[in-house]
């Protein structure tokens, strides 16, 4: 049973991880075009508010039955997750970056000016790293919603750690100790990052009153 658990959580892991793989660097890059068309960023804004009204499975159903059937393609069950899950991080990724470096440029441009610093190394040097920085935080809280937002994939047939949890206690019928094991897999696979979120927004919250 406890290989079982073990392979659940390397698949919610793995299913993660490619989501931010490729998540994550298109979220920057889209950070950066807000920032430089500010015309265009209520897109980025608006896209992220439609991620967070929606609920993810209704768009994830929607993705693998009904497009499915009306482009006549069949995509793998991990693939459908993995690309939705990757665009969800970059929406809401993008959005806090942006949203930080918006915030930094304000808070610089009284000094960059009398400088004379360029804007793109301006932009490069100063606002983009105190920005992510500034997002570690809310970019960790993002990372532990979306490890659970990969047990919605189980409902289209991925064999990730919620996946697992309901097939052992079909089998076996010892659902409180099955569930019980599952709540600590996801406690061992979030705390860690959500007691770093915690430390790292104490530390920006002391350094920033200082």
């Amino acid at each position: 049973m406890l290989t079982e658990f073990l392979y659940g959580a390397y698949k919610t892991l793995s299913l993660a991880f490619t989501a931010w793989v490729f998540g994550l660097p298109l979220g920057i890059i889209f950070s950066f075009f807000s920032l430089r068309f500010p015309k265009y960023s209520f897109y980025l804004s608006s896209l992220s508010v439609v991620l967070t009204v929606l609920p993810f499975l209704a768009i994830l159903f929607w993705f693998h039955y009904p497009l499915q059937n009306i482009l006549d393609v069949v995509w793998s069950p991990y693939f459908t997750s993995a690309f939705l899950l990757a665009i969800f991080v970059a929406i809401i990724s993008g959005e806090i970056v942006a949203e930080e470096m918006r915030k930094t440029k304000k808070d610089f441009i009284d000094s960059v000016d009398v400088l004379g610093i360029r804007k793109d190394v301006f932009l490069m040097r100063v606002v983009f790293p105190t920005a992510i920085i500034n997002a570690l935080p809310r970019l960790l809280n993002l990372c532990v919603v979306s490890i659970h937002m990969t047990m919605f994939a189980s409902l289209i047939g991925v064999e990730e750690l919620f996946w697992i949890t309901l097939r052992l206690n079909s089998e076996y019928l010892q659902p409180v100790k099955i569930f019980s094991i599952m709540a600590l897999f996801y406690a061992c696979i979030c705390l860690p990052l959500y007691f770093l979120a915690n430390r790292l927004s104490e530390k920006l919250n002391r350094n920033n009153h200082a």
